[in-house]
């Protein structure tokens, strides 16, 4: 049926409750709307429950890191100035849009925040708000702390050796955790004995020095040695075996990352091969390696641990999917103050060959990617970012004798900030997100065709 409007009323809203979507799915005769009225529901729009995705300092430096959490300098003239934000329905750009900024009561506006955070006296947390065709975001939050307020600067999260300079990658946060912006800060690094490094690479301790403003910063940190009886390793299944033990070692990823820099430091010392033979190259089947200190001095590496992995006749994962619950997923988003959270029991492979692989069939691990450790499940109960590897357990055909699996991973991140509380529903409008209301022209056709509704609860669609 279809829905009419008076012909004198230019705007029908693309949006509907509940009783009238019930009214419209009976057959009843025409639902007629008085003119100028508005069917209004609960429902997102691009801004509902939206995080900053992207973001500058003011200065034109893009922002990494939490962009939940960022603090300036006072006096600096840098600020949160968002330029992408994003839901689980969309992603807008923000560039050029209207952003109004708030001093702490979230009342008072700041009508020039270049000349307001250019002044070394306003401190404390502030607040933006995006608007886009009068539509406005919720108040996005950052802090301007006076250089004495910095304590506790540290850096963030843990830096375990792997081979490479890991100067470039180190960011710092301060006592709450929130990032500190340090665009065109000169940081150098000595040992623990004073002298200056190039480079941050062997494991030890080492100073991080810069300057923030009038205020220098020493900022203590280690290198861990890899250690390889805690570390997350992984040797993904692959078609046909490793041709010899530089291979095992240059497809070895240790917390998540390929050892490419650190072979030499690596050594397999034992391999079980499926013929139980110890030859690397044994043809299709289970493989179990040790790897372990090449060096035998505990200095960068340290320990031994086995590594699992499958000489594969077919990789049914080369296009397969990860799976969460029902649905195929490239990496997974938890906000622990609307009541979600990961539950481990839904993680599947689906192979190429429409086989949904699951609870037995699977080895799962899982790796805390700020923290740089392995993990077991239930840390995901927790905020942080993750990556969860899933392996099929190879099967072997028992006719045919061939062995088939496959391996994949995703990313997974628990927010423990807050959340839009109607995020689950959505309305699109000639495939548009539309938000609680959308305007049209009456031209005396079925307006009810070009709207669209979008539920998502509980990682479903």
């Amino acid at each position: 049926m279809t829905a009419c409007v008076n012909k004198k009323s230019k705007r029908v809203a693309a949006v509907v409750t509940a009783s009238l979507v019930g009214a419209l799915s009976i057959g009843a005769p025409a639902v007629a709307l008085a003119a100028n009225a508005n069917i209004e529901t609960l429902a997102v729009n691009w801004a509902s429950g939206a995080k900053v995705t992207a973001a500058t300092d003011g200065k034109g430096n893009v922002l990494g890191g939490d962009l939940s959490k960022q603090a300036f300098l006072a006096g600096s003239g840098k600020y949160l100035v968002p330029t992408e934000v994003a839901n689980d329905f969309a992603t807008t750009d923000v560039t050029g849009a209207t952003l109004t900024y708030y001093k702490s009561d979230k009342s008072s506006v700041i009508a020039n925040p270049d000349a307001y955070f250019a002044e070394s006296t306003h401190l404390g947390a502030f607040y933006v708000k995006v608007t886009v065709d009068g539509q406005a975001s919720d108040f996005y939050s950052f802090k301007v702390v006076a250089e004495s307020a910095l304590e506790g600067v540290q850096v963030r999260g843990s830096i375990v050796y792997n081979g490479a300079d890991q100067s470039k990658s180190i960011s710092f946060v301060d006592s709450e955790g929130y990032d500190l912006d340090l665009k065109g800060a000169n940081v150098t690094f000595t040992n623990s004995k004073g002298e200056t490094q190039s480079v941050v690479k062997n494991a030890g301790n080492y100073i991080a020095s810069f300057k923030l403003g009038n205020t220098s910063y020493n900022v203590k940190f280690a290198v861990s040695p890899l250690d390889l009886s805690k570390a997350s390793l992984v040797l993904e299944d692959k078609l046909g075996a490793f041709a010899d033990d530089k291979a095992v070692l240059a497809a070895l990823l240790a917390n998540g990352e390929k050892m490419t820099d650190a072979a030499t430091d690596l050594a397999i010392t034992e391999v079980s091969a499926p013929n139980g033979t110890a030859v690397i190259n044994s043809g299709a089947g289970a493989y179990e390696f040790t790897v372990s200190d090449a060096k035998g001095d505990d200095a960068n590496v340290i320990g031994s641990a086995v590594v699992k992995s499958s000489a594969l006749n077919t990789d049914v994962m080369l296009n397969g999917k990860f799976m969460y619950g029902s649905k195929e997923v490239d990496s997974l988003t938890f906000a622990l103050v609307d009541g979600e959270s990961f539950d481990a029991s839904k993680l599947a492979l689906k192979g190429s060959n429409g086989t949904v692989y699951k609870g037995d069939d699977i080895e799962v691990t899982y790796y805390d990617t700020v923290n740089k450790k392995a993990v077991d499940a239930s840390a995901l109960a927790n905020a942080g970012s993750y990556e969860v590897t899933a392996r099929i357990k190879p099967v072997q055909d028992f006719a045919t004798g061939k062995w088939t699996g496959g391996t994949k991973k995703i990313s997974v991140e628990v927010q423990g900030a807050e959340v839009e509380s109607n995020k689950g529903l959505a309305f699109y409008f000639d495939g548009e997100l539309s938000g609680d209301s959308k305007s049209v022209t009456y031209d005396g056709t079925d307006q009810l065709k070009r709207l669209s509704v979008v539920i998502k609860q509980d990682g479903k669609t």
